[in-house]
Parts: C-alpha cells; sequence; structure tokens
C-alpha cells in the first residue's frame, strides 16, 4: 500500500433519498438519476455507516 487514503464522501438523494459513497459530489444519483444529491448529513452519514457495517457482518456469517 501506498501510504495513502482515498477519501470518499458519503452523499445523498433529495428524490429517491439514496445514501451512497463517492469521490466527488456527482451531478446525478446513481440510483435514481435525478439531479438531486447533495452531501448526507450527519443522521444520514451515521444511517450509512451502519448499513455498511451491519451488511459486512452478514457477509462474514456467510463465509
Amino acid at each position: 500500500m501506498c501510504g495513502y487514503e482515498v477519501i470518499t464522501l458519503i452523499c445523498a438523494c433529495d428524490h429517491c433519498y439514496y445514501l451512497f459513497e463517492a469521490p466527488e459530489l456527482p451531478e446525478q444519483c446513481p440510483d435514481c438519476g435525478k439531479q438531486a444529491t447533495r452531501p448526507a448529513n450527519e443522521q444520514e452519514r451515521e444511517e450509512y455507516l451502519s448499513r455498511k457495517k451491519n451488511t459486512s457482518k452478514e457477509a462474514e456469517e456467510w463465509d
């Protein structure tokens, strides 16, 4: 590993409420395609990270 950490932005769509990671804020939502993306607020970031953590645990159980 080169010692650099890639920082990703947690984003939200105001149209479909999709939460996702991206290296920068995209113009369009990758789920619905609307131009309604914005940086996620603190509550949305916590929800996203909680979901990601739970999904990882479930994947480990299936291995």
